[in-house]
């Protein structure tokens, strides 16, 4: 039985084929269609697989809330007063208890919640095209206020990944791919002269484009696109790995 993303990316493959047929938009209709649907199932079941532990634990559960009550642990006093908040202090006493009883799997689970917690449904799609090892063109927008003054970027995350992700939200693949990186699921590796075509579809982008005109207009010096490479990275294939999406 294929898995969840291997029928996501057959379809892609269908969806790409299937743009040089007749009656291509409604294909692609039709397409986009299922494929919500099956990244819908995909990420439930991400979520799912890290969710397969008690959630006592201050690692292991959801946001803190303020107002929540706490639970007693069974046979354990670790909670004496489960009325009232914890403390700041008391919510790192308890989790450096965690950091002695937890073992590496849960460790590595609670990590992998915590992650989930912090990404949305367009990422998901972004970490889903990048996790077959693929690497994509990317490229920024960078210039100085002066000849000799510190570069800086003016417009990033213009990537080629976005087509084969789908990504609903193409304005917001900035945001996407800088929070991406933030929580280390993903690298800018150094340029690829196998990207050559990408970067030069990239670099003629409207937003780009624009981004260039604006930069030249407020008088920015060295104006020039910055090309690497997008990635998953190793914390990236392990957060791919761990959140197990094989049919149950």
């Amino acid at each position: 039985m294929r898995t969840t993303e291997q029928l996501v990316k057959l379809a892609r493959k269908i969806s790409e084929s299937a743009e040089r047929l007749p009656g291509a938009d409604f294909v692609q209709r039709e397409y986009e269609v299922v494929e919500d649907a099956m990244l819908q199932t995909l990420h439930r079941r991400l979520r799912r697989a890290v969710s397969r532990e008690p959630q006592s634990s201050g690692l292991l559960g959801g946001p803190y809330s303020p107002g929540s009550n706490e639970k007693t642990v069974a046979g354990s006093d670790r909670c004496s007063d489960p009325i009232q908040p914890r403390s700041p202090a008391q919510r790192l006493q308890f989790m450096m208890q965690d950091a002695m009883e937890q073992s590496k799997e849960e460790s590595v689970r609670s990590w992998a919640n915590r992650v989930l917690d912090h990404i949305v449904a367009d990422e998901v799609r972004i970490l889903s095209a990048l996790s077959d090892g693929s690497g994509h063109a990317v490229i920024s927008v960078s210039g100085s206020q002066t000849l000799t003054g510190q570069r800086e970027i003016l417009l990033s995350g213009i990537s080629s990944v976005v087509k084969p992700a789908r990504v609903k939200v193409r304005d917001l693949m900035p945001v996407y791919l800088s929070n991406l990186n933030a929580l280390g699921l993903i690298e800018f590796g150094a340029i690829n002269s196998e990207f050559e075509l990408d970067y030069q579809v990239l670099e003629a982008n409207s937003d780009v484009m624009e981004a260039l005109g604006v930069a030249q207009k407020a008088g920015y010096f060295r104006l020039r696109c910055d090309r690497k490479t997008l990635k998953l990275s190793r914390a990236g294939n392990l957060f791919w790995d761990i959140c197990n999406v094989e049919d149950q």
